[in-house]
């Protein structure tokens, strides 16, 4: 998805990043999954987090969203390059 749904401030992808940089991975899914996006996003950050931590998954929703999200990197990096221009852009307003 390009644009978070539902997102009443426009800080969507802002909340989930703080989440991700808390490794409160839980509540980044969720926040991901309620408003619709970036769900690969916080998919691909636990893979890199548990690749270097050299540790399996043991958060049964992670799993789950990282067998039904596959994660393209160059994707992920253009929306969220876009969210953030849109950040900047209403800031700007």
């Amino acid at each position: 998805m390009a644009w978070c749904v539902g997102s009443q401030a426009g800080l969507t992808y802002r909340a989930i990043k703080l989440n991700i940089r808390a490794f409160n991975w839980e509540r980044a899914l969720a926040l991901a999954q309620q408003h619709g996006c970036h769900i690969d996003t916080v998919v691909m950050h636990r893979q890199r987090y548990l690749a270097a931590a050299g540790a399996g998954e043991a958060l049964p929703a992670l799993a789950a969203a990282a067998q039904a999200w596959p994660v393209d990197a160059q994707a992920i990096k253009q929306r969220v390059q876009a969210d953030k221009a849109a950040e900047a852009a209403r800031c700007r307003a």
